[in-house]
């Protein structure tokens, strides 16, 4: 893509955000482009994955299109022909992968008039697809009773290089989300630099209102998926809008919650497919599940989508385990303050509120006092960011810059926790997810409501006296039970 036309796309975006959310048009254009050349986020980047509510140290964490074709280069450079062929080329993908492979086909350009004319007898209907293809362009689905001149046919298709599948039959729990296509799941993977492959991340593609396919392009919904049970651990998000669809729009159906059928053997899969290109490093893998187990469509090696694997709000980057995790050093002086030297007057209010809650001032200082040596706290150690409350609670004004530096602040905490703690973050950020792996540490009574009846229910409000209705994804908040009256 041109600069002009990512300029263009960009304003669109900005337009889009503008109507669906309300704000200055130029300052989502500006925010934008400070993206696109800080983190390497697209215009689709900055929408889908919210960068607008974000802080900069957040960013900084996700896999934009940009960190992605980094690594695609950095990881799958070494990668032989045939390998990036057995991916790019559809043909030759059901060749290779033929072991995790079902539906019938035929390339027309290989194969003879009675074995074209016999896949066409064997099945009502079909999918012609260009064996380049991206993104779901270019694909027709067709039926073979419209078919009239078969050997017209048969030359068109082999002049056109084109591939013929037979429909994917996917499970009933997949086909009652969105019957009008094949909802399919998406694992990224990449080996690291000890040779073992890592699942980075999942997501469950469906086809929106009116979508023939899932991809998430040509009108889709993406649900997060966690990693380690295969289940729906939030609501979907499309291209389009900004809305949080945890109902299917379609079908009505609650995805978070949802349970990937045959997730273990799922995950067998795409290390099975990966085996087979022991060369490549990053792939994104497409995968169907159908009543007899998954069945792989396709693999993504050049750009593997990083958008969809991230709508739990997880950043993927940089690839846990697989591309060396940088020093906390570089982590933190990579994610400066910017100084701005406008920001005083602002700054100055937030210390003037702040400092009316402290009880009791230091001995021998004033507020300015401490203001201002507050300011030099934060210009001598910028990596640190240091806040206003711990600059009070550490006792920073007594200290020397070589002793601020020993103290891990609240933003050193959580940059070094990004990179190093991703992997594990899905136990914990779900307060089901964590009482559900941690039960035989929880004393307390729980009930998560959207897997439980009336009946779970009422024994649950009888069992307790006091209870606490908590969201799912939240922080900062205690929970308190107490036995009842009754249990007496």
């Amino acid at each position: 893509m041109s600069r002009w036309n990512a300029l263009k796309k960009t304003c669109r975006m900005c337009t889009r955000l503008r109507t669906q959310r309300g704000g200055s048009r130029m300052g989502y254009l500006l925010d934008a482009l400070w993206c696109s050349v800080r983190h390497g986020a697209s215009p689709e980047n900055y929408f889908v994955l919210r960068f607008f509510d974000l802080p900069d140290w957040q960013r900084a964490a996700f896999l934009t299109s940009g960190r992605s074709g980094a690594l695609d280069r950095a990881l799958n450079r070494n990668a032989a022909a045939a390998e990036k062929e057995a991916l790019a080329n559809k043909a030759r993908f059901l060749t290779v992968f033929a072991p995790d492979v079902r539906r019938t086909h035929v390339y027309a350009p290989e194969a003879d008039f009675a074995a074209f004319c016999a896949f066409l007898d064997g099945n009502d209907t079909f999918f012609l697809k260009p064996v380049g293809g991206t993104m779901g362009r270019g694909i027709e689905r067709c039926r073979s009773a419209a078919v009239s001149d078969r050997a017209a046919f048969y030359d068109d298709c082999r002049a056109q290089r084109l591939l013929l599948e037979a429909p994917i039959r996917q499970h009933p729990a997949l086909e009652a989300l969105s019957p009008g296509c094949v909802n399919s799941v998406r694992v990224n993977a990449a080996r690291g630099h000890d040779g073992r492959v890592r699942l980075i991340g999942a997501c469950l593609k469906c086809g929106g209102k009116d979508a023939a396919t899932d991809n998430f392009h040509t009108g889709g919904i993406a649900y997060p998926l966690e990693l380690t049970s295969g289940r729906v651990s939030g609501p979907g998000r499309s291209n389009t809008d900004l809305g949080d669809y945890a109902h299917h729009p379609a079908s009505g159906a609650y995805l978070p919650g949802f349970q990937v059928p045959f997730w273990p053997a799922l995950t067998a899969c795409v290390y099975r497919a990966m085996d087979r290109v022991p060369g490549m490093g990053y792939v994104g893998w497409d995968i169907a599940v159908t009543p007899d187990g998954p069945e792989l469509i396709e693999g993504n090696w050049h750009w593997p989508g990083g958008n969809i694997i991230q709508f739990d709000g997880v950043g993927k980057y940089p690839l846990s385990g697989t591309v060396q995790v940088k020093p906390m050093k570089n982590i933190l002086t990579e994610n400066k303050l910017v100084k701005n030297l406008r920001a005083y007057p602002v700054l100055h209010k937030r210390w003037c509120d702040y400092i009316q809650g402290v009880r009791e001032l230091p001995e021998g200082f004033t507020a300015e006092q401490l203001f201002h040596d507050y300011l030099k706290v934060r210009r001598s150690n910028p990596e640190k960011r240091v806040s206003m409350s711990e600059y009070m609670i550490f006792g920073f004004y007594g200290l020397t810059t070589a002793q601020q530096k020993q103290y891990l602040t609240d933003v050193e905490a959580t940059l070094l926790m990004r990179p190093y703690n991703s992997a594990a973050e899905p136990y914990l950020k779900s307060k089901v997810t964590f009482l559900k792996n941690f039960t035989q540490f929880v004393s307390r009574g729980w009930l998560y409501l959207p897997e439980s009846d009336l009946a779970a229910f009422d024994a649950f409000v009888h069992q307790y006296h006091n209870i606490a209705l908590k969201p799912q994804y939240s922080s900062c908040c205690l929970l308190y039970t107490s036995p009842s009256p009754r249990d007496a």
